[in-house]
């Protein structure tokens, strides 16, 4: 199974679930106002690397994302609230997916959390969102 997490920050979700046997790309830019993050994902890498576990890493910003067609599962959790352009990131991880995969973003709305899944792309459109 293909898996693409956008804002994957220090990169332990990525590297769990490519430790499971996923092929996982994440995609992380570490700007500046996140470089306290820089030197866990340093530790992460080499630890992905010592132990033989495939973790691809794209530094970009989701807005930039262009691959498309290549995903069963695209995901995102708490990073859209620090894009400059969230919506062309969802529609960037939605080109991503292959027909049939499943698209989950999780965003915080003031104090409330919401989650949102489209299914299915190329087949029939369900959405699912709960705050």
């Amino acid at each position: 199974m293909e898996v693409l997490e956008v804002g994957a920050g220090p990169c332990i979700l990525a590297a769990y679930l490519a430790s499971k046997g996923l092929h996982v790309t994440a995609v992380e830019p570490l700007e500046q106002e996140f470089d306290f993050l820089a030197d866990l994902q340093v530790r992460v890498l080499e630890f992905c690397q010592s132990n033989s576990i495939e973790l691809k890493l794209v530094r970009a910003e989701g807005e930039q994302l262009d691959l498309p067609s290549r995903f069963d599962v695209a995901f995102t959790i708490n990073s859209l609230e620090h894009m400059r352009e969230p919506l062309r990131t969802i529609d960037n991880m939605y080109n991503s997916l292959k027909s049939g995969g499943i698209l989950c973003h999780e965003y915080r709305r003031s104090k409330r959390r919401c989650v949102t899944v489209r299914e299915m792309k190329g087949g029939p459109s369900r959405s699912a969102i709960r705050c």
